[in-house]
């Protein structure tokens, strides 16, 4: 369908029934509409892209996704807001503190520990370089914006012992 068109709002408008339809039909299946959404958007995103969408149309699909993301992604923070009291924060400060902590540290192993040491190993193995310190860095910091497990901890069901806490 992306082929036998080259005008940039429907090319984006079926992006977005795409990915939403995958999620619909994987659902009625008993599926899960997640890992659909996520295929339908990789296989979009390298053969769609190559193959069925104008240039123009490539860059209007970064703007609306880009915007969508930044739409959802604020109000999932919104709501998680409004399903938090302050009170309920506040108690839970500390561990909270300790579970930010564990899980930079967790990371800057993997990063820099193990990803570093391999890239170091594969290096001299090849006489090639292994990854500059400041890919490393981006790695390290990339995808800790915490949404989505925000709201998957939000969505365990009243009475879980230590739900709050989570």
């Amino acid at each position: 369908m992306l082929k036998s068109t080259s005008e940039h709002l429907i090319e984006s408008t079926l992006t977005l029934l795409a990915t939403c339809g995958t999620y619909l039909v994987a659902d009625l299946l008993h599926q899960s509409g997640i890992i659909a959404s996520v295929v339908a958007g990789m296989v979009l995103g390298t053969y769609g892209r190559r193959e069925g969408l104008s240039p123009r149309a490539q860059e209007a699909i970064d703007v609306v996704w880009e915007f969508l993301s930044y739409v959802l992604t604020g109000a999932a923070f919104l709501l998680v807001g409004i399903a938090i009291p302050l009170g309920a924060l506040a108690a839970a400060a500390v561990s909270i503190a300790w579970g930010v902590a564990a899980v930079f540290i967790g990371r800057a192993v993997v990063v820099y520990g193990m990803l570093g040491d391999a890239s170091m190993l594969a290096g001299r193995a090849r006489r090639g370089a292994a990854l500059p310190l400041s890919r490393l860095h981006v790695m390290n910091w990339t995808g800790l914006g915490g949404a989505v497990a925000t709201a998957l901890a939000l969505s365990i069901p009243p009475g879980t012992p230590d739900r709050e806490l989570l």
